[in-house]
């Protein structure tokens, strides 16, 4: 039996704090970084957003680039960003 798959995932994670997180291959900025609430995502082809807290829990789930995590507890976060050519992750935290 050859098993072969059409499609490929690529996964980006940049786990940099206390400054804006930007991907250069797309251009997705995440920021600000540490934030005390309101957080941004921006930049090319972005197609879905999620954000989990360290347990896995999601806590945002939508395609909005201004995101309000002020009613959460400090910790750190992960911004999953969706484009239409890979799936970055950003580690934000939250003070």
């Amino acid at each position: 039996m050859n098993n072969t798959y059409g499609s490929s995932i690529r996964c980006v994670f940049n786990g940099t704090a206390g400054q804006d997180e930007i991907n250069p291959d797309q251009g997705i900025r995440v920021g600000p970084n540490p934030t005390s609430g309101i957080l941004k995502v921006w930049g090319d082809q972005i197609i879905h957003i999620k954000v989990m807290d360290s347990f896995g829990r999601i806590i945002y789930n939508g395609t909005s680039g201004t995101i309000d995590i002020s009613s959460q507890p400090n910790g750190t976060y992960f911004v999953n960003t969706i484009t239409e050519k890979s799936t970055y992750i950003n580690k934000v935290v939250k003070q």
